[in-house]
């Protein structure tokens, strides 16, 4: 935008990429000021659109990390589960003769003797 009813001095636009604060005092020049409280209007309607789109979004991540790690700690009690067996297993091939323990280790490594 650039005339006399933006209060824009160049060719301007916004880009709402990654908003973001800094300092007035980063700023090296200016285009002017917007004083037309339409086109005001009109920014602050697209931000908060925009801010919005990206809440809805953070939202939907939360939600997705949140089932994960339902999804991962349910994952670990199944893990745990099976360790309780194999123990159990182990400690029952163990009592009975340490052979069948160590054909059952090694089938269970993938080494088959």
């Amino acid at each position: 935008m650039s005339n006399n009813t933006t209060g824009l001095t160049s060719n301007s636009g916004i880009g709402v990429g990654g908003i973001r604060w800094i300092s007035k005092n980063r700023i090296l020049n200016r285009s002017g000021k917007v004083t037309n409280l339409k086109i005001l209007d009109q920014i602050d309607d697209y931000l908060l659109s925009q801010l919005f789109f990206y809440n809805v979004v953070s939202a939907q991540h939360d939600n997705e990390i949140y089932d994960l790690k339902l999804e991962n700690q349910q994952l670990e009690r199944k893990l745990d589960e099976m360790n309780s067996i194999l123990r159990n297993i182990e400690q029952l091939l163990a009592a009975h003769s340490t052979d069948l323990l160590h054909s059952f280790r090694s089938i269970a490594a993938g080494k088959a003797d």
